[in-house]
């Protein structure tokens, strides 16, 4: 992969200063050969072009979204990445309140990082803030105004990038922020061992998008009208990738992954049933979703149906 003078880069998977991990910079010249000059806001540093796994392109009408520097193949991971910041449960009858100690706590470099992601919030969404933006007005009239345009800014940011946790933590992984969905995507996100993972599920090329999936698992075989409506609702765009483009109403996988899914958690280990269900998605899929998201969900339905078998389920 060639770098390109100015191009914004990711940096990911330093095993020595682990602080600069998920850190942006700008390519720069490096005289030597085998590193990669980066600048950030501080100093310039020399990293291996494996650090580098993604840059980030800013297009007028996607946004901001990501594409790989280096060459993957199935199961290699492109990168991982720490929370870069917790938020606090949505509380649709309150104020700002639950939003104060996070505001607080956030630095002017942390804050500004943060709005550059993208806030545009669905319209349900962007009622709900309304509403508690007003009550937070009645509650605690006296409130700095930098306070309330803060914390009206954080739940449309939050609104758009954040995944929950256990316990109903809200939390923002940056690099992934900057993840476009596809309804075919060619990567996944996994938590092995606790650590946020981007991996690839599909052969994935220099230059190429990286992609994941917003909605999971046997949603993304609905009929495409379906789909299109969900993330419209959800996220408040309309997705374009290969397979929307493509069309279709065909609704058969979304049951068959269905069928299969509760065949497996039913208990009753029949392995006959399941492996017959499981056939029945593999060549629905081999006709109608022949993406790597589909085997990658055949592999791990596989992997459920030996669980099933030695009694997990």
């Amino acid at each position: 992969m060639v770098f390109e003078l100015g191009s914004k880069v990711f940096i990911f998977g330093l095993q020595q200063a682990r602080s600069l991990n998920g850190s942006i910079g700008t390519v720069v010249p490096c005289e030597n050969p085998e590193r990669i000059g980066v600048q950030l806001p501080e100093r310039v540093v020399k990293v291996r072009p494996d650090n580098l796994p993604v840059t980030i392109v800013n297009d007028p009408v996607k946004g901001n979204y990501l594409i790989s520097n280096n060459r993957y193949k199935i199961d290699d991971v492109i990168f991982t990445e720490r929370p870069f910041v917790v938020g606090p449960e949505f509380n649709r009858c309150s104020g700002i309140e639950e939003w104060k100690p996070l505001i607080h706590s956030l630095s002017d470099e942390e804050y500004e990082k943060l709005c550059t992601l993208s806030d545009a919030v669905n319209p349900r969404l962007a009622m709900e803030i309304e509403t508690k933006m007003k009550i937070a007005s009645f509650q605690t009239p006296n409130e700095s105004p930098e306070v309330l345009q803060k914390a009206e800014k954080l739940m449309r940011i939050f609104g758009v990038n954040c995944f929950l946790s256990q316990g109903n933590e809200r939390r923002i992984y940056y690099g992934t922020s900057h993840i476009n969905h596809s309804c075919a995507p060619n990567a996944i996100r996994e938590m092995p061992k606790g650590l946020w993972t981007i991996k690839a599920i599909g052969e994935i090329n220099p230059g190429d998008e990286i992609n994941i999936s917003y909605i999971s698992g046997g949603l993304c075989f609905q009929p495409t009208s379906e789909r299109i409506g969900r993330l419209c609702s959800s996220w408040g765009f309309t997705c374009t990738c290969t397979l929307c483009k493509a069309g279709g109403e065909n609704d058969e996988g979304e049951y068959l992954y269905s069928d299969l899914l509760q065949e497996i958690h039913s208990g009753r280990r029949d392995k006959k049933a399941m492996k017959s269900k499981w056939n029945e998605l593999r060549s629905w899929l081999d006709k109608y979703y022949p993406y790597p998201y589909g085997k990658f969900l055949l592999a791990d339905a596989n992997v459920g149906i030996q669980g099933a078998m030695l009694g997990h389920y």
